[in-house]
């Protein structure tokens, strides 16, 4: 499962919790209620924040977000070349859009390699001089 999967399921047994038991201890019994809110605080809660630890540092990949920044890029320059080709824009959208989806690649593959877009652009005034 995902991160988020895992932090949605933990939040959702921390709040159901409560209600649960105060109406478990209303219409039920108090032992009943008391039994709801160890169940859901004391041994849910704790189970799951630790199984979610082990499953998600067992799933991690260290090259796992620019991986899924070239599939987004690419996934968008695919929808791009299908609304070209069906007619729903012109070339010129077509060239512009596409240079803004390169030229915002280009941005992440420099975050991803530790520099910064101005300090390379700083760079390159200093080479031209």
């Amino acid at each position: 499962m995902e991160e988020r999967v895992w932090d949605t399921l933990i939040a959702t047994v921390a709040v159901l919790t409560l209600p649960l038991g105060l109406l478990a201890g209303i219409f039920v019994s108090f032992q009943t209620a008391l039994v709801v809110f160890i169940v859901g605080w004391l041994l849910l809660l704790p189970l799951l924040a630790i199984s979610r630890e082990f499953v998600v540092e067992s799933s991690d990949d260290p090259n796992r977000g620019s991986h899924e920044s070239a599939d987004t890029s690419l996934g968008a320059l695919e929808t791009l070349k299908k609304r070209y080709a069906e007619g729903e824009i012109d070339e010129h959208e077509f060239e512009r859009k596409v240079d803004t989806l390169v030229g915002t690649e280009d941005i992440e593959m420099d975050r991803t390699n530790g520099t910064d877009q101005s300090t390379r652009e700083s760079d390159e005034e200093y080479d031209l001089n």
